[in-house]
């Protein structure tokens, strides 16, 4: 293969992908100031589809997303006597109903948003009102205007909660930003040619846009030229069950069953970031 291809790949070893902070450091550190920065960037990830697939998407291919904590104060008091302090939990719960209204009202419904509240922590014990309540949360989003929308939106909800209690303003805090990942159509098309080219053409399909996120998109955020692309990896048999009526749902990548088989994974992912590379590499 030497003789087939010309130019530099660079293989980014790149740590800490699933708490969406590796890429920034490797960028903050100097990545492409100390090396070159390559002309395209290309990614491929398991998918929770059959075994053998490969699946591509033009533009949005990811979600961009940014963490959320909130902190709700209160008075705590006796819960016999809830008139004589200030309830957070009260506030929490209203912030969490509420907020959803920003998402079925506020944001364009045209353009993809979720805000997701994961967690609440607040109190001890079942007969005391606390003094606050913590809210951990997460917004998806795929352009600017979108995350504007739930950002002001979110602050809007939580401060306007606060108010109506009576309570002191709560303290809310963003972090973790990543963008939405974009597939440059150019790359999408060519590497779904040369694919189906050199696999059986219905195993390269087109996907739509999935809701996680990950930080690859910094490289794209960088001007670079991305693909991000999925390989299917689990039991063929399993996935086709899942789709029929009443049909357990496959586990994601998350899941603690997700089990994908070796074969044809490993085969098809060698095979399809090989050709996709030397694709870009071809003299």
């Amino acid at each position: 293969l030497k003789d087939s291809w010309q130019g530099t790949l660079m293989f980014i070893a790149q740590p800490a992908e699933e708490s969406l902070s590796g890429a920034k450091a490797m960028i903050d550190d100097g990545l492409f100031k100390r090396f070159t920065k390559p002309d395209v960037a290309i990614a491929l990830h398991t998918w929770n589809d059959a075994a053998g697939l490969i699946g591509l998407t033009e533009g949005p291919v990811l979600t961009g997303s940014t963490q959320v904590e909130i902190v709700f104060h209160g008075v705590g008091a006796h819960g016999s006597m809830p008139h004589t302090g200030i309830d957070p939990i009260v506030q929490a719960a209203q912030f969490i109903t509420t907020v959803q209204s920003v998402i079925s009202r506020a944001k364009n419904p045209g353009d993809f948003g979720v805000f997701t509240v994961g967690a609440v922590h607040s109190g001890q014990a079942g007969n005391v009102i606390p003094n606050q309540a913590t809210l951990m949360a997460s917004m998806r989003f795929t352009n600017d205007e979108t995350r504007k929308v739930i950002h002001d939106g979110v602050v809007r909800t939580a401060k306007g909660v606060a108010q109506i209690s009576g309570a002191e303003e709560p303290e809310i805090k963003f972090a973790g930003d990543v963008p939405p990942t974009i597939n440059d159509k150019a790359l999408v098309d060519q590497t779904e040619q040369i694919l189906q080219q050199a696999l059986p053409a219905e195993t390269v399909v087109r996907i739509p846009m999935a809701a996680p996120s990950e930080d690859f998109a910094l490289y794209g955020k960088e001007g670079i030229p991305s693909l991000f692309f999925f390989l299917g990896a689990l039991d063929p048999k399993l996935v086709e069950a899942s789709r029929l009526p009443g049909g357990k749902p496959v586990p994601t990548q998350h899941s603690p069953f997700f089990a994908p088989v070796p074969e044809p994974t490993i085969t098809t992912g060698v095979k399809a970031m090989t050709l996709t590379v030397l694709g870009q590499l071809a003299k």
